[in-house]
């Protein structure tokens, strides 16, 4: 492992609006600060700037479980969620003391980070903006389509396009992504890709009985997943369908999974130790999402040697090779059922298995990830 041999202090820059006690709720919080207290082993110190108020730091015992990382909270108990946008121009104010000895901003993602620019602009500090996805290229199908959409979409893909031309770097996890972000917002600024990590030491094969006939996903209920296009293609087999996570979808899908008579079983936010139990004595893993940036779930079901089926789109289709370490099913998931018959009668599975979790290993590895960070952070440093 490299380690620094300059004095690196780096503000790590959440999402406006969001603390650690959401990720704590989402299950997501120690895959969400991985990379960072990887860094902190590497010799950076780090301040995690956050949403949370000090109650709630104090309740969930951040400082005492995390005591390599700083966090410092932005957000008094008495300002409502729907005024931090205002209130996002009081932050410089609130940091005002401790940013003058830090050497490097960086963000967790880009629009909901925009409060970024202007740190970085009234202290003078490099700006590395990392970003999971892109919201310009997220919504741009659905501002074509839809006239009201339009505006909100021009004005924030407007702030994002700012966000990344303020950076000193930009990390984005795929080419697809990069190349995007340079032909859209015309970044001449260095571009670095380096996926979404994921531990494989924790998300690996286990030796448990597949359960036939038992799917599991894992994802966030809204419309992107597609869910509900799942439950309707399921209704009336013998499939069990179990969904990890949670949503503005939950009451819909349940009701809906009702009415078609399929067996969906709503498992909300869980821990990553049973997640890895129940990919691993699942039969498949589907992701049947409509896009997707970098898809951590799948790369996860994909280091526990999963079997996985996921739709034909950007961000699934550049890591699954249909037939070689997954199977494809079409954007619209009408082919389903015909790719699950196909993979059930496959007579390479266990070769299938072990491509998906070569494939994780060799490309979406924490420590891989890390080193890489860590060498850009070192080098927008000197």
């Amino acid at each position: 492992m490299s380690t620094s041999k300059n004095k690196i202090r780096l503000f790590f820059l959440m999402s406006l609006g969001v603390g650690l006690e959401r990720w704590e709720k989402n299950g997501t919080i120690e895959r969400e600060l991985a990379v960072i207290r990887n860094l902190t082993e590497r010799g950076i110190q780090i301040s995690v700037i956050t949403f949370d108020t000090q109650k709630s730091i104090k309740n969930n015992n951040f400082r005492k479980r995390f005591d390599n990382l700083e966090i410092i909270s932005v957000k008094p108990f008495w300002i409502p969620q729907r005024l931090l946008k205002i209130w996002a121009i009081i932050i410089p104010i609130i940091l005002f003391l401790k940013i003058r000895k830090c050497n490097i901003l960086y963000t967790n993602q880009s629009l909901p980070c925009f409060y970024s620019v202007l740190l970085s602009k009234l202290f003078r500090k490099k700006l590395i903006v990392r970003a999971g996805y892109v919201y310009g290229d997220r919504m741009e199908e659905n501002a074509n389509k839809v006239f009201v959409k339009k505006i909100p979409y021009i004005l924030n893909k407007f702030k994002e396009k700012i966000v990344f031309r303020s950076a000193t770097a930009c990390i984005l996890p795929t080419d697809y992504l990069a190349n995007w972000v340079i032909e859209k917002y015309k970044i001449k600024k260095p571009i670095v890709v380096i996926p979404n990590s994921v531990n494989t030491m924790l998300f690996k094969k286990l030796v448990l009985l597949k359960k036939p006939n038992t799917i599991v996903s894992v994802g966030r209920l809204n419309p992107v997943k597609q869910y509900g296009l799942l439950v309707s293609k399921l209704a009336n087999t013998n499939f069990e369908l179990h969904i990890y996570g949670d949503g503005p979808e939950r009451h819909n899908l349940e009701n809906f999974a009702a009415e078609r008579n399929c067996k969906l079983f709503l498992h909300g936010n869980t821990t990553n130790e049973l997640l890895v139990e129940k990919i691993n004595s699942a039969e498949f893993f589907i992701l049947p999402s409509k896009l997707e940036g970098n898809p951590k779930a799948l790369i996860e079901a994909m280091a526990c040697g999963a079997i996985c089926i996921g739709t034909n789109v950007k961000g699934i289709s550049n890591i699954i090779q249909d037939g070689i370490n997954g199977f494809l099913c079409n954007s619209d998931i009408d082919n389903i059922l015909d790719v699950i018959s196909k993979a059930k009668n496959s007579m390479r599975l266990d070769e299938i298995s072990n491509a998906a979790r070569n494939y994780a290993l060799s490309n979406f590895s924490l420590e891989s990830a890390s080193e890489k960070i860590f060498n850009l952070i070192n080098n927008v440093a000197s």
